[in-house]
């Protein structure tokens, strides 16, 4: 992940321009969770969730590109063995328009979940990815139409990979 990361703020700090904003986002959250795993006579189990996000969006006259990094790392009791982490980079492109003229916005979002060695059969890779548009047929009437798929792969399980199509 931190190749990535400095691969990513390397490649935009190096065409940044002053019309590029940069967004980061450190979170830690803490405390107890009932039925991790889902059983109803599990007792509850403390949690540590960390996560890391940078993002830089590029604009230009009348569009805006936009990357980010996300990383989070989860942790439970060590006995558990549900310890995970997700890793992902994102891309957007976006039209900047007037507030009622037509626009379209596209992205894509790459990740992968990875457990510790107890649940690592459930590590999973992911894809999201979108086109959208969006206009006024009037002066109070909007319409918006998009089309995305989402895929999540398992190694170890396909029989519970997916892959859907939405509109």
């Amino acid at each position: 992940l931190i190749v990535t990361t400095s691969f990513g703020a390397c490649l935009i700090a190096g065409n940044a321009r002053a019309d590029t904003t940069w967004k980061g986002r450190l979170g830690i959250d803490a405390g107890h969770v009932d039925h991790a795993i889902g059983l109803a006579d599990e007792s509850s189990t403390p949690f540590l969730d960390t996560s890391l996000m940078i993002e830089a969006m590029q604009t230009f006259d009348d569009s805006a590109l936009e990357l980010g990094v996300t990383t989070r790392d989860v942790r439970f009791d060590p006995v558990r063995g549900l310890d995970f982490r997700w890793h992902a980079l994102g891309l957007e492109w976006k039209q900047l328009r007037p507030r009622r003229a037509p626009s379209l916005s596209t992205g894509l979002q790459l990740g992968m979940r990875r457990q510790d060695t107890t649940f690592d059969h459930y590590d999973y890779d992911a894809a999201n990815g979108y086109l959208a548009f969006r206009t006024y047929i009037g002066p109070r009437t909007l319409v918006r139409a998009s089309f995305g798929i989402r895929t999540r792969g398992y190694a170890v399980l396909p029989e519970e990979s997916t892959r859907e199509i939405y509109a």
